[in-house]
């Protein structure tokens, strides 16, 4: 019944997308263009693309190289079975709410009833900010990422009760997508999750608890390493890491929840601060009366267990809001999360389980004086669900599905968000998008790929010349001439200089991968290996245990 239950609930959730088509939302050109260079790369066998051949008219981006990329190989997956670009989206967007309240269910089910496990892993995947990701906002990665994260608490909390190895990889798995899905989800998740640890440890087996987790995110860490060796090598050549990238509207300051308490009222309404902080409160009225049932005198002691994510949800909403603020100013890490509402979903996560913790309540609530209490905890998820469709939902912009496959190739060449250029890129270099630009001399391109190239450059005067290379440079272009090593320097505009002697000149220009990106890759296989040889070992144990008759 459960498994039925889930895949209805995401068909119903993702019902909107098949009739209406795709909803709009400000960061997903950005994706879609992720997206598309990822799926034209593994078509070409490249599974893990360095470079983008036809972003920003085909000088480039580092985008690919620093966005996790789980989200889009699960689009491509889906992609290479269905017919059109809007199937494929909406059948990925139903497979992460699928995924998402299955973990919320198995996390509820550790503690609850099958019936109030899974009336929290519905809530969950119609809670107002997890649909509003996909609907309005386009968090795309984001939604992947919080998918994700129930198994992280699921499988941290097993670890901290059994300690089995089973549970070890079930945490180093998670985990490791979830760096592979968000990483300001990581963070947020870590906050998160070392709250419920410690919230949930034995004093007589800390010591050993903390190994095994630390064991568990140390093979996570090593899991998804061809990702972020390649991201924290090269951070400062992004413009992402620039100051203005974390400055004014990306600065943490102006992105609290409960803006409406510091905002200017001219502000607030001019940006959408209004509507998360209405996506917090419609939030926070779902959960609260369901932790007053929890806490409630007659059911507090058999709710014991709920206090370490009652613990979670305290800490979120505290970081969340502007009463944190001397926190995100001396705080380094937290600063790379951008947004503070973006704990909302965090939030979203841990109300909807202890929703569930007090269904198991409900019954014998409706029998006492307390019934008023139960049926305004009813009411207000009945009430959120429904502003779920009606705010959330309903008021989406959609593509239709035959507009939207029209257009969706055009993603592919549009240009980027400048915070995913090369540092010293300049927009003026778009002017001219002529892929090789010699002043006096003809050029034959013979070859051209996302990172590979060959030209011919005809014979010229007695000196040398340099031509200019529609590429945004970054340091791993290389470059021979017949086939002898040249440097590559980088113009006023960003893009790519090579110096041409004056004979005729084949010319070959290539992306070179630094080492640090091969040794993550190493180690990435390797810790998969060691993982599934782990499972396997538990399996084959298991299997020869003798039976009890």
């Amino acid at each position: 019944m459960t498994p039925a239950v889930l895949l209805l609930a995401a068909i119903a959730l993702t019902l909107p997308i098949y009739y209406f088509g795709m909803p709009g939302g400000n960061d997903l050109p950005q994706h879609y263009r992720f997206v598309q260079t990822f799926y034209d790369a593994v078509r070409d066998g490249d599974l893990y693309p360095s470079w983008p051949g036809d972003t920003n008219l085909g000088f480039g981006d580092l985008g690919i190289r620093f966005y996790p990329p789980l989200a889009y190989y699960a689009v491509v997956i889906f992609r290479s079975v269905t017919e059109s670009w809007t199937t494929a989206l909406a059948a990925t967007i139903f497979f992460w709410f699928f995924v998402g309240g299955l973990g919320v269910f198995l996390l509820a089910r550790e503690s609850f009833s099958e019936k109030a496990s899974l009336v929290a892993a519905v809530v969950f995947m119609a809670m107002p900010y997890h649909v509003n990701q996909i609907y309005n906002a386009g968090l795309f990665a984001e939604f992947a990422g919080l998918a994700i994260l129930p198994f992280c608490f699921l499988f941290t909390r097993r670890v901290i009760y059994s300690g089995k190895l089973f549970d070890m990889a079930g945490l180093a798995i998670s985990f490791a997508l979830l760096i592979l899905a968000h990483l300001p989800l990581v963070v947020i998740g870590s906050i998160g999750l070392a709250v419920y640890a410690i919230l949930n440890f034995k004093m007589q087996t800390i010591l050993i608890t903390v190994a095994k987790l630390g064991s568990a995110v140390l093979a996570a860490l090593a899991a998804s390493s061809f990702y972020w060796t390649r991201m924290v090598a090269e951070l400062d050549m992004v413009s992402h890491s620039l100051p203005q990238f974390a400055e004014r509207k990306y600065g943490f300051a102006k992105n609290f929840l409960a803006a409406i308490l510091y905002m200017p009222s001219t502000e607030y309404g001019e940006t959408s601060a209004w509507f998360t902080d209405l996506l917090f409160a419609i939030t926070l009225a779902m959960i609260i009366p369901g932790i007053a049932i929890l806490l409630h005198p007659r059911f507090r002691a058999e709710n014991r267990r709920m206090f370490p994510l009652l613990g979670v949800l305290i800490a979120a909403v505290f970081i969340s809001t502007p009463v944190s603020m001397l926190l995100w100013e001396n705080i380094g890490f937290l600063e790379k999360i951008q947004f503070p509402w973006r704990f909302l979903g965090l939030i979203s996560l841990v109300g909807s389980v202890l929703i569930g913790g007090c269904i198991d309540n409900l019954a014998a609530i409706f029998k006492t004086r307390l019934r008023p209490m139960g049926l305004i905890a009813v009411g207000l998820i009945i009430a959120g669900i429904v502003f779920t469709g009606a705010q959330v939902i309903r008021p989406a912009t959609y593509s239709s599905r035959l507009e939207f496959d029209k257009q969706f190739d055009r993603y592919k060449g549009d240009e980027s968000y400048e915070c995913w250029w090369p540092v010293g890129a300049d927009r003026r270099a778009l002017l001219n998008p002529e892929r090789v630009s010699s002043p006096s001399r003809q050029v034959d391109i013979s070859h051209w790929t996302s990172t590979d190239r060959a030209f011919a450059i005809s014979e010229g005067a007695e000196e040398e010349e340099e031509v200019r290379i529609a590429t945004f440079y970054y340091p791993f272009w290389k470059a021979t001439i017949n086939g002898e090593n040249v440097p590559v320097s980088r113009a006023e505009d960003g893009t790519m200089l090579i110096a041409i002697p004056p004979q005729r000149s084949a010319v070959r220009l290539f992306f070179a991968e630094p080492v640090h990106e091969t040794v993550g890759k190493y180690i990435s296989i390797a810790a998969w290996i060691l993982i599934a040889a782990g499972l396997i070992i538990v399996a084959v144990t298991k299997l020869k245990q003798p039976k009890l008759v």
